[in-house]
């Protein structure tokens, strides 16, 4: 599929950027710079919180090349240290946090998380509530209609490693996207597409899965087992597979025939390499 955009005339100059995870502005104080580190994790130079920066993408709210920020550390973590703001020099700065973003934290960093015990949880929470108080400070309504822009729904697995935004050049406001554990097709996913469509507007429908993924490893025995732990037999199937291009398959199936859609000419499935970053596409027919 081809995800071209149609945007309005207006000159970028009278427009606000969309916000999304992926031209966020930083997590950090309201007009403070934040060193361009590629690829590393770093404290911003105001607040403490440990930021990521992403090679290639281009904050569009300020001077910042490669900026896409996620809290990761609560703000008692040691700051940057002052005599290495992130004015100075790009090859300093990068000595001092030599923490490559692959990496985990050294044991010292996580020592407040541990001793929190129970806590640590919660100061992953607290944090995302510190993040979001940022973002509302510099937060400007889009003016966006509900309905999005390219009429395309997206339905993925809710991996972590499957930036969609980013993978398939979508911005805020673009499409649904819908999620779930193999993004395989169930009930409840049909039931989101015909909202999708018939409210809403959309008329395509792209599934995603991906190599590696989680259900690849289970199969039915893990809903026996989840019964027999806790007195209770789940409602829901696993949705387990073995062959990712025949799950696909199954789920375009299921998309197409299914009498609550309105639009299911246009339904394309893919699997996503998570090491490559490319998209295959399936045919539909084996």
């Amino acid at each position: 599929m081809h995800f071209a955009h149609a945007r309005n005339s207006v000159s970028k100059e009278s427009v606000t950027p969309p916000t999304s995870r992926h031209f966020s502005r930083p997590a950090v104080a309201v007009n403070q710079p934040v060193a361009r580190v590629p690829g590393r994790l770093f404290h911003g130079p105001s607040d403490g919180l440990l930021t990521r920066t992403a090679p290639g993408r281009r904050d569009p709210h300020g001077p910042v090349d490669y900026l896409t920020t996620s809290v990761l550390a609560p703000p008692s973590r040691p700051r940057c240290p002052a005599s290495y703001p992130a004015e100075t020099g790009q090859d300093d700065y990068r000595e001092h946090m030599p923490i490559p973003a692959s990496q985990p934290l050294p044991p010292s960093a996580d020592s407040a998380a541990a001793g929190a015990g129970d806590r640590t949880g919660t100061a992953v929470t607290d944090n995302l509530v510190e993040a979001n108080r940022h973002y509302a400070a510099a937060f400007e309504d889009p003016g966006m209609d509900a309905r999005p822009v390219l009429k395309v729904a997206v339905v993925a697995c809710m991996d972590a490693r499957l930036d969609l935004h980013a993978a398939l050049g979508l911005e805020l406001g673009d499409c649904h996207t819908i999620r779930n554990a193999g993004g395989v097709v169930t009930d409840d996913i049909i039931r989101s597409l015909t909202i999708s469509q018939r409210a809403l507007g959309t008329r395509s429908v792209v599934l995603i899965h991906h190599t590696g993924c989680g259900l690849l490893d289970l199969t039915e025995d893990f809903r026996h087992e989840l019964a027999a732990e806790v007195g209770q037999r789940p409602t829901w199937a696993v949705e387990a597979f073995k062959d990712l291009d025949e799950d696909v398959r199954q789920s375009m199936q299921r998309v197409r025939t299914s009498p609550f859609l309105p639009h299911t000419d246009d339904v394309r499935g893919f699997v996503f390499d998570v090491h490559s970053g490319l998209l295959r596409e399936i045919d539909p027919r084996p």
